[in-house]
């Protein structure tokens, strides 16, 4: 009885009918049922004694920043000028993105925080809690940065309002980060409109002088004009007397514009206000964050079944070349017998084999 294994081939060695490939499935079937559940166990297990985690929530909105120059940048444009706009110029995933930046990030690391862990109180700042030892401050500081990277997640409603989420293994620490992360966004987007509005200022106070001296040789030129004229008699001077009183006009409006401007400008330098809106607080997380056992048991799952396929198909693979190899072999020394054969019966003075 021929107990060799049912052929796997179609047309040629490379080429794999389906049905073989479901016997192949089929023949390893333990293998890949104890693959799917060796790693499913696995992911059990690491869902189940997973470190808990505490994720503490805050939503902010940032503040529309109108521009101080906007309002006469139109008046200004009819005599040559080009005011800066100004502006926060941030999108909502802008700050989305800040606060995961370094320089949002590095003093959050320098502050102090106090929290519960096992019945203690802890205190310090996040840089020595998160990475004591003998390295240097700015090493240190990169590492405690590099995980609160991975600690702090960002979304952007399709209000535009954010929501900055802070993961960590205490509740307190988790609400604690997520106010400072808040308050180094604002303070780092009111420093960036304070050093803004002092280069406008600058800009709003030369173009103030010039306006100011151009105003006043258009009040000069109106004035000896009416000294001249005393009695507008023809045509042509009330051109030029109307031609004279719309130049003052104008740049009487452009420089009261510019003086506003740069009042404007002065307040803005020394504005404290906040530049994004809170609309809710983070709160002390209560309970922990979910394991997520039944998700991360079924991913676990599909992940060994793909991998108990993938081990099926390499071992059938290797037995398919080893009935191809062994086969060759046979071929091989079959040929080789009758060839052997042939020399012997060719020799000189043999007989040649009698025919019945």
């Amino acid at each position: 009885m021929n107990l060799t294994e049912p052929p796997v081939f179609v047309e040629g060695p490379d080429q794999i009918s389906v049905a073989a490939l479901g016997q192949g499935i089929w023949r390893s079937r333990a293998l890949i049922t104890v693959t799917m559940l060796i790693v499913g166990a696995a992911g059990l297990t690491h869902a189940v004694f997973r470190r808990t985690t505490y994720t503490a929530t805050a939503w902010f909105r940032p503040q529309s920043q109108p521009s101080q120059t906007q309002s006469i940048a139109g008046l200004a444009s009819q005599f040559g000028l080009v005011l800066p706009l100004g502006g926060s110029g941030m999108t909502p995933q802008a700050y989305a993105d800040l606060a995961t930046a370094r320089e949002v990030l590095r003093p959050v690391s320098l502050s102090s925080y106090t929290y519960q862990d096992g019945g203690r109180t802890v205190s310090g700042r996040l840089v020595d809690l998160y990475s004591s030892g003998p390295a240097p401050l700015e090493q240190r500081v990169d590492g405690t940065v590099g995980l609160l990277t991975r600690q702090v997640n960002t979304t952007v409603s399709k209000t535009g309002a954010i929501a900055l989420r802070v993961t960590t293994a205490h509740p307190e620490l988790s609400k604690e980060l997520a106010a400072s992360i808040i308050d180094q966004i604002d303070s780092l987007n009111l420093r960036t409109q304070q050093g803004r509005a002092t280069p406008e200022r600058v800009f709003i106070e030369q173009r103030l002088t010039v306006a100011q001296g151009e105003l006043r040789q258009a009040e000069d030129r109106l004035t000896a004009f009416l000294e001249a004229n005393r009695q507008i008699a023809t045509p042509q001077l009330q051109l030029d007397r109307d031609r004279l009183s719309r130049d003052v006009a104008m740049r009487q409006q452009l420089y009261t514009s510019l003086v506003e401007a740069y009042q404007r400008a002065r307040i803005d330098e020394v504005r404290d206000m906040p530049a994004i809106t809170v609309l809710e607080d983070a709160e002390l997380p209560y309970a922990p964050d979910s394991r997520r056992i039944g998700s991360t048991t079924a991913l676990a799952l599909a992940l060994g079944l793909v991998l108990g396929l993938f081990l099926a198909f390499i071992r059938d693979t290797w037995r398919r070349l080893r009935r191809v190899a062994d086969a060759e072999s046979v071929t091989n020394e079959s040929g080789a017998d009758s060839v052997s054969q042939q020399r012997i019966s060719l020799r000189p003075g043999s007989r040649p084999a009698e025919t019945l």
